[in-house]
C-alpha cells in the first residue's frame, strides 16, 4: 500500500521496465461506466436517484425499495395523527421546495404525495423497483463489486422469488426508524381487543378518520409516550368514549419550534398564534409572494439552526430553554397538576428527542382521557392491568413504542474478509462520519448510526450524506478505482470523537433504546457542524486499490487528451463558459466597494440584526402608539366640548328662530285697525298698495336674521366637528387593529399604513377639529353681541370688552409661534397654519412669472376625425379635442384595465401593497426612528439593519435621514455642530453610504448631501463597545479605499481623511485590547508600499536622495510610519497569527536593511550629506529607540546587527549638521538606540565603533543641512 493509499502489485522505479508506464488508451473524461445499487427508496433513496444521474456519467442506478410504494417510513407509517413534528418548510429538499403545505406541522399523507410528487418530477420509477427487498449483500475482493441477492414476487405468479445484481458502489438508505417493534409486555399476544402497533397500522386504502368512527362509544389505550403517542393521543380524544395513556417514562415537550416566528411573520394574534394550519390566504400568499415565501423559509431555518446550543450540558441556552419548558407543560396542565409531576423529567433537556408534541397535554386534561403512570403489569384478554392492581377494559390498543434502534440491519451485509456488518457493530455500531465503515469497501451509508441531529433540519445532512457518496463514487470512476475504503484509524479517531451530551441517564433511542450506554444516534454537533464536515471530503482517510493492473498511479490519465479533442467533437472551449468561468472582481475602486460591501453583511449574527429591527420598530411602535393615543384623547376633549356647546346653543336657537316668524296680531289691536280702515277716505281706500300693507305682516327685522344666521351657523359647525371626531376615532381603530408586537412583519404593516396616515392627511383633519369649534364659538359670540346690541348698548359694551379680550388672546397665542419659535403657545391648529404660512414661497410664486421667460404652449389635435370637426369652430374644436385626448389618455385606460379585475379585499390590498413596498417601509422604519425621537440608538439600530440593504436602499436611507434632519434643523442638519456634526458616533453608518456611492457609476447624492456625508465622517467618533467583526471591517475598507482613488465620484473624504480614521481607529481598538487580526497587517502592508515607494525613488538617476532633499524626507516619513506599524503588531492583541506575523518579519528586515544601508552609505559620504532632512531623521531614530524588544529579537537578523550598531555610534557622536538643540536629541536617541540593541541583540563589532568614532572626532564629517536650510 502506497502512501497515499493507493495499492501496487511492487514497488515502482525510474528504472523499472517501460512497459510498466505504458500510456492508457483512453481519454481522461472516457469514463468507465458504474453500477450504482441503493436500498431503500426513502427521503435518502430519492435523494440518491436525483444526484447519482445528475453528477455520474454513464452511471447504471437501481433502487430497491422493498415496499409497495416510495417514502420509506413515510409511506409505511398511516396512524392517527401522524405529521411531522418540526415546521414543514424546513422539512423539504433543498432542490424541492413546495409552497402549498396545509400545516405548520405536514400531516403525513402530505409528505408522501411531497416525496412521490419528486419521484414522478425527476422521472425516477426508471429506477425505482417496488417490492424488491435486499436480503444479502456481499462484497467481492477480488472483483471490486457488491453481489447483492434480492426478494421479490414473482411478475406472472406473485409468488416470492430471488434474483441476483451486482454493482460497484452500494449505498445503504435504510433509515434508523423502520424496523418496529413490539413491547415485551406479559399477555400481548392474549388480548382478545383490536391490537395495533402504531408503525404497523394499516387503514387498508381508507383514511385514519374513516377508520376511527368505529371507535367512537369505545375504550382505548396507548401505550408509550413518545413522539408517535404524543400525535396519536389528541388525534383519537375526541373521536373515541374514554383514551387511556400509559406512560411509563418521562419526557420533555418542547414549546413548537420556531413557533414565535410562525406568529410573527404570519402576524398572528394570540388567538391564533397555536393555530397551526395555513389559511386559505396565507397559501396564497407563499404560492404568488416569492419574497415572503423565501423570507418565510430562511427566517424558519435559520431559528431551528440555533438551537443546538440547547443540547450541550449545562450551557446558558439549555438551562432557559429547561425552565421554559417545564413552565409551558406545567402551564398547559394547570387543570391536572398531577400529571405534570408525573411526567415533566429531571434529566436534561435534549437527552431525549424533542418534540413540541401539540394538543397532547391539552388532550390530558379533556375529561375523557386517563393518564395512567403505573407500570404495566400484563395485559388481559379484555384490557390492561397495572402494577397498583387497576384494571382498565380496553376494546382498541396501540403500541406507540417505537423502533429497533440498535442498528442490526434486518439483512446480512458482508465485506472484506467475510466479516458481517451485524457483528463489526457489536457492542455498538461504529462509523466513520456516520458515512463509511472499514472493512467494507466502495459501500456508503445514509441515515445510519450518528446520522440524527439535535436540533436543525435532518434532511439537509441527508442531502450531503448522499452528495458524499456521490463525490466518493466520482472519484472512483474518474480515477479508475477498484475500491475506495476508509482507513481503520480514521474511523477510530472518529468514534473516539463521539462524546456529547446525550449521555446523561436517560432511555432514548439515541441510545439503543437503553437509559444508559454509547449515544449511537446522534451526530455529535449541530447540523451546520455536520454540514461543513461532509462537504470537502478527506481524501487521505481512504485506501484505493486501482482497477487497472499497471502500478502507476497517474495511468488514469490516459492518453493525454480529452474524448472532444479526439474526436473534434463537442465544447472544445467549455473554460469560458459558466460555470468554469470565474472572473476575479476588478480591484478598481467600484469592485473594491462592492467586495466589502459583500462582506459587510457578515459582521452581525442573525440575532444582532433582529435585535436592532426590534428596537428600530419598537421606536416606531412607541411613536405610533403615542401619536394615536394622544388624537384619541383629543377626539374624547372635543366630543365631550362639542356635545356641551351643540347643547347650549340649541337651546339659545329654540328661541331666536322665533324672531324669524311673523307675529299674530293682538285681537283688540285687530278690531282697531280694521275701524281704521273703515275711516279712511274713499282716495287712500282705492289704492291697493295702502290695503295691502295695512294687512301685511311687519317685516322681519335684520339683527334677528344676523343673529340666526350666526347662532345656527354655530351650531352646525359644532355638529360637524363632532362628526368628524367620530370618523377620526373609527379610522384610529382601524389603524390599530391587527399590529400586535415589533416583528419585521408587523413593523412593514405599522409603518405602511402610518405612512398611509401622513400622506391622507390625518393630522390636518385632526387639527380641522378645535378650529371648527373656535370658529363655532366665535359665531356664537358674534350672535351673542347682536343680541345684546339690539336690547341694550350698555351690557352690550361690557360683553363686546370681554370677547374682543378672549379673540385676541386667542390670536395671538394662536400666531406668536409663528414668529417666535420659542414660544410655548403650540396647540394642534398651529402646525397646520405653519404649513400655510409661506411667505417666502410665496413671494416666489408671485414673482416667478416676472423673472422667467414666456412659453408657448401648442396644441396638437387629436389623430382621429371626428364628425364635430365640420362645424365647429377652430378654437372650440381644439378645446374638445384636448379634453378628448385626456380622456382617453388617463380615464378610459384606467376602466379598461382595473374595472375589469376582481376587487381584492381590504386587508388582500394593504397585504400586497406592503409586500411591494417592503423594503421601502423597512427602509422608512428606520428613518422614522430618527425622525421621531432624534436618539442616536436609531442610528445605532439602523447601522445594523443596514447590512441587510442594496446599495440602493442604503443610499435613500441616507438621502431620506438628510431630508429628515433638514426638516428638523434647518441648514444645521450639516453644520459642524449640527445633530449630526461633532462627537456622533457613526462612523459605521457614514463608512457604509460611503461604499455605497463608490458602487454606483455617478454619485446619487446632490451636492448637499455630500456635503454633509463629508461633515459626519470628519466630525464623528468611532462608537464604544464595537465588536471584533466590525472593527476588523471597517479597518480593512478603510484600508482598501486609501489604497484606491475615489475616481472624482465624491469630493470628501479623500485619502488623507481615510487613512486618519483608519490610524485613529487601530489606536483606539489597540488601547481597549481587542484583535486586530488582518486589518493591522492590512495596515503594515501599505505603510511597507509606501516605504519601497519612496525607496524606489531615491535609487532613481534621474531623482535620487543626493539630489532631492523632498526625496529624502518623504522615504524617512515612511520607514518612521512603517516603523511604527510594524511595531504595534508586535504589541498589540491578536495580531500573533503565524502566518501573519512571517509577514511582518519579512517587511521589516528588508525595511531595516535598506535604512541601515543609506544611512551608513550617508555618513561616509560627506558629499551627499546635503539632503539630510534632520525633522523626518529625529522622528526615525526616536522610533528606533522605542521599538519592542519583541520585533528587535525576530526582525533583525545577526548579520544586520554589526551595520546597525556602526549606524548607532555614527548618529551618536555626530554633529554640526542642524540646529544644536536638535543634535543632541537626535544623538541621545541613538545612544538609546544602540543600548536597546546591545541588550536584546548583544554588542557587535568594538573594531567597527573606534575607527568610525576616531573619523568622526577628526572632523571628516560636514555640515548637513536642516530641513529649514540653516547650516
Amino acid at each position: 500500500m502506497s502512501s497515499n493509499g493507493v495499492s501496487h502489485s511492487h514497488s515502482s522505479s525510474f528504472d523499472a521496465d517501460p512497459q510498466l508506464h505504458t500510456l492508457g488508451d483512453f481519454c481522461i473524461d472516457e469514463y468507465r461506466p458504474v453500477k450504482v445499487i441503493v436500498i431503500g427508496a426513502g427521503f435518502s433513496g430519492i435523494t440518491a436517484g436525483v444526484r447519482f444521474p445528475q453528477k455520474i456519467p454513464d452511471v447504471d442506478l437501481t433502487i430497491y425499495e422493498k415496499s409497495a410504494g416510495v417514502g420509506g417510513t413515510w409511506f409505511n407509517n398511516k396512524y392517527p395523527g401522524l405529521a411531522c413534528d418540526i415546521p414543514a418548510h424546513c422539512y423539504q429538499l433543498t432542490f424541492a421546495e413546495k409552497k402549498d403545505w396545509s400545516a405548520f406541522y405536514a400531516p403525513g399523507p402530505e409528505i408522501r404525495e411531497y416525496l412521490q410528487g419528486i419521484v414522478d418530477k425527476y422521472k425516477l420509477m426508471r429506477y425505482i423497483k417496488l417490492q424488491h427487498e435486499v436480503i444479502h449483500a456481499q462484497y467481492d475482493e477480488n472483483a471490486g463489486k457488491w453481489h447483492v441477492r434480492v426478494r421479490r414476487p414473482n411478475p406472472e405468479t406473485g409468488a416470492p422469488e430471488e434474483i441476483e445484481d451486482s454493482a460497484d458502489v452500494l449505498l445503504t438508505a435504510l433509515g434508523s426508524l423502520s424496523r418496529w417493534k413490539w413491547p415485551d409486555i406479559d399477555g400481548l399476544q392474549d388480548f382478545k381487543g383490536e391490537l395495533h402497533h402504531s408503525a404497523g397500522f394499516d387503514p387498508n386504502d381508507k383514511t385514519w378518520q374513516e377508520v376511527a368512527k368505529a371507535w367512537e362509544g369505545k375504550n382505548v389505550g396507548v401505550v408509550g409516550v413518545g413522539s408517535s403517542a404524543l400525535q396519536l393521543v389528541p388525534a383519537l380524544q375526541p373521536r373515541v368514549h374514554k383514551l387511556v395513556n400509559y406512560v411509563r417514562g418521562k419526557t420533555w415537550l418542547a414549546v413548537p419550534f420556531a413557533g414565535n416566528k410562525f406568529a410573527e411573520l404570519l402576524s398572528r394574534d394570540s388567538k391564533t398564534a397555536e393555530d397551526y394550519k395555513f389559511t386559505p390566504e396565507e397559501v396564497e400568499r407563499f404560492k404568488n409572494d416569492p419574497e415572503f415565501y423565501k423570507d418565510f423559509r430562511f427566517t424558519l431555518e435559520t431559528e431551528i439552526n440555533s438551537l443546538h446550543s440547547s443540547t450541550l450540558r449545562g450551557s446558558p441556552m439549555q438551562v432557559q430553554a429547561t425552565a421554559l419548558f417545564r413552565e409551558n407543560m406545567e402551564r398547559k396542565l394547570a387543570k391536572r397538576p398531577w400529571i405534570a409531576e408525573k411526567l415533566v423529567p429531571d434529566f436534561p433537556v435534549a437527552c431525549r428527542r424533542l418534540t413540541p408534541g401539540p394538543g397532547y397535554l391539552e388532550a390530558l386534561c379533556e375529561d375523557n382521557v386517563e393518564f395512567v403512570s403505573a407500570p404495566i403489569k400484563r395485559i388481559t384478554e379484555k384490557g390492561i392491568e397495572t402494577t397498583d392492581g387497576q384494571h382498565q377494559d380496553i376494546d382498541v390498543l396501540f403500541c406507540a413504542t417505537g423502533y429497533d434502534t440498535s442498528f442490526q440491519l434486518p439483512l446480512k451485509i458482508v465485506g472484506r474478509g467475510g466479516v458481517d456488518i451485524n457483528d463489526r457493530w457489536q457492542p455498538h455500531p461504529v462509523s466513520y462520519l456516520s458515512v463509511a465503515v472499514d472493512g467494507f469497501p466502495n459501500m456508503f451509508i445514509s441515515f445510519g448510526p450518528n446520522s440524527g441531529v439535535g436540533s436543525g433540519s435532518l434532511l439537509a445532512l441527508i442531502e450531503y450524506q448522499v452528495m458524499y457518496a456521490v463525490q466518493a463514487t466520482a472519484k472512483l470512476q474518474r480515477e479508475r478505482l477498484k475500491s475506495i475504503e476508509v482507513k481503520p484509524e480514521a474511523l477510530r479517531d472518529f468514534d473516539q470523537y463521539l462524546e456529547t451530551v446525550y449521555s446523561e441517564k436517560c432511555r432514548s433511542w439515541y441510545k439503543m433504546g437503553m437509559e444508559e450506554g454509547r449515544v449511537v444516534g446522534l451526530w455529535p454537533g449541530s447540523t451546520l457542524h455536520a454540514l461543513k464536515s461532509l462537504a470537502h471530503p478527506r481524501w487521505e482517510d481512504y485506501n484505493y486499490e486501482a482497477a487497472d493492473p499497471v502500478p502507476n498511479r497517474f495511468y488514469w490519465l490516459g492518453d493525454g487528451q480529452t474524448h472532444n479533442e479526439k474526436t473534434l467533437t463537442g465544447d472544445r472551449a467549455w473554460y469560458l463558459r459558466e460555470p468554469f468561468l470565474d472572473i476575479p472582481p476588478d480591484k478598481n475602486v467600484g469592485a473594491i466597494a462592492l467586495e466589502l460591501y459583500q462582506q459587510h453583511g457578515q459582521i452581525y449574527a442573525q440575532e444582532q440584526k433582529a435585535q436592532a429591527w426590534s428596537d428600530a420598530a419598537e421606536m416606531v411602535k412607541q411613536y405610533s402608539d403615542e401619536m394615536v393615543d394622544k388624537w384619541n384623547k383629543e377626539m374624547d376633549t372635543y366630543l365631550v366640548y362639542a356635545g356641551l356647546f351643540s347643547a347650549i346653543v340649541t337651546g339659545f336657537n329654540a328661541q331666536s328662530y322665533l324672531l324669524l316668524q311673523p307675529s299674530a296680531l293682538d285681537p283688540t289691536l285687530a278690531i282697531l285697525q280694521r275701524i281704521s280702515s273703515h275711516l279712511v277716505d274713499t282716495s287712500q281706500l282705492s289704492n291697493p298698495q295702502r290695503r295691502n300693507d295695512a294687512n301685511s305682516s311687519p317685516p322681519v327685522p335684520p339683527w334677528a336674521v344676523w343673529l340666526n344666521a350666526l347662532w345656527f351657523s354655530s351650531l352646525i359647525l359644532s355638529l360637524t366637528s363632532a362628526s368628524i371626531g367620530i370618523m377620526v376615532k373609527q379610522w384610529l381603530n382601524e389603524y390599530k387593529i391587527g399590529l400586535p408586537g415589533t416583528s419585521r412583519q408587523v413593523a412593514r404593516a405599522r409603518q405602511y399604513r402610518l405612512d398611509n396616515l401622513k400622506k391622507w392627511r390625518v393630522e390636518g383633519v385632526v387639527v380641522l377639529i378645535p378650529v371648527l369649534l373656535q370658529l363655532a364659538l366665535a359665531c356664537f359670540f358674534a350672535g351673542l353681541l347682536v343680541l345684546l346690541w339690539h336690547l341694550h348698548h350698555t351690557v352690550a359694551g361690557v360683553a363686546s370688552s370681554l370677547i374682543g379680550l378672549l379673540g385676541v388672546f386667542i390670536l395671538s397665542t394662536t400666531l406668536l409661534p409663528l414668529f417666535d419659535s420659542t414660544c410655548a403657545y403650540l396647540s394642534p391648529h398651529i402646525r397646520l397654519l405653519y404649513s400655510i404660512w409661506q411667505p417666502k414661497q410665496f413671494i416666489h410664486w408671485m414673482c416667478a412669472p416676472l423673472i422667467s421667460a414666456p412659453t408657448s404652449d401648442s396644441t396638437t389635435a387629436h389623430p382621429r376625425a371626428t364628425w364635430y370637426s365640420r362645424w365647429l369652430p377652430p378654437n372650440i374644436h381644439a378645446t374638445v379635442t384636448r379634453l378628448e385626448s385626456f380622456v382617453c389618455r388617463h380615464i378610459a385606460c384606467i376602466v379598461q384595465d382595473s374595472w375589469q379585475k376582481p376587487k381584492p379585499t381590504w386587508q388582500g390590498r394593504e397585504l400586497s401593497a406592503i409586500s411591494r413596498q417592503g423594503r421601502d417601509l423597512d427602509t422608512q422604519i428606520l428613518v422614522e426612528a430618527y425622525h421621531s425621537t432624534l436618539h442616536p440608538d436609531a442610528l445605532s439600530a439602523a447601522t445594523v439593519c443596514l447590512m441587510d440593504f442594496d446599495d440602493r436602499g442604503v443610499l435613500g436611507y441616507f438621502q431620506r435621514l438628510y431630508g429628515s434632519v433638514r426638516e428638523h434643523f434647518g441648514v444645521g442638519a450639516d453644520a459642524k455642530d449640527g445633530p449630526l456634526g461633532w462627537g456622533n458616533q457613526c462612523q459605521l453608518l457614514w463608512l457604509h453610504v460611503l461604499l455605497c456611492v463608490l458602487l454606483q457609476d455617478e454619485s446619487p447624492l446632490t451636492q448637499e448631501e455630500s456635503s454633509a456625508l463629508g461633515t459626519y465622517i470628519d466630525n464623528g467618533f468611532w462608537a464604544h463597545g464595537m465588536q471584533v467583526a466590525e472593527v476588523e471591517w471597517a479597518l480593512c475598507t478603510l484600508s482598501s479605499l486609501i489604497d484606491h482613488s475615489t475616481e472624482g465620484r465624491l469630493a470628501f473624504p479623500d485619502s488623507e481623511r481615510l487613512l486618519s480614521e483608519r490610524d485613529y481607529l487601530l489606536s483606539l481598538v489597540g488601547s481597549r485590547g481587542i484583535m486586530l487580526g488582518t486589518a493591522l497587517l492590512h495596515a503594515v502592508s501599505q505603510a511597507y508600499r509606501g516605504v519601497r515607494v519612496s525607496a524606489s525613488l531615491i535609487n532613481d538617476s534621474e531623482v535620487s536622495v543626493y539630489d532631492s532633499p523632498a526625496v529624502h524626507s518623504a522615504y524617512m516619513r515612511h520607514v518612521h510610519g512603517f516603523l511604527g506599524w510594524a511595531d504595534r503588531a508586535f504589541t498589540s492583541p491578536g495580531s500573533s497569527l503565524h502566518e501573519d506575523m512571517e509577514t511582518v518579519v519579512d517587511y521589516t528586515q528588508d525595511v531595516l536593511y535598506e535604512l541601515t544601508r543609506a544611512l551608513n552609505e550617508l555618513f561616509t559620504r560627506p558629499d551627499r550629506q546635503n539632503t539630510m532632512d534632520t525633522n523626518s531623521l529625529w522622528d526615525v531614530v526616536y522610533r528606533l529607540c522605542r521599538l519592542s524588544p519583541g520585533l528587535v529579537e525576530r526582525c533583525v537578523p545577526d548579520d544586520l546587527v554589526p551595520d546597525m550598531l556602526r549606524m548607532a555610534d555614527a548618529l551618536s557622536v555626530a554633529s554640526g549638521y542642524g540646529l544644536g538643540w536638535q543634535v543632541e536629541i537626535i544623538q541621545a536617541r541613538a545612544r538609546d538606540f544602540r543600548e536597546l540593541f546591545v541588550r536584546v541583540k548583544g554588542p557587535g563589532e568594538s573594531e567597527n565603533k573606534t575607527l568610525l568614532q576616531s573619523s568622526l572626532v577628526d572632523g571628516k564629517t560636514s555640515t548637513v543641512s536642516t530641513s529649514s536650510g540653516m547650516a
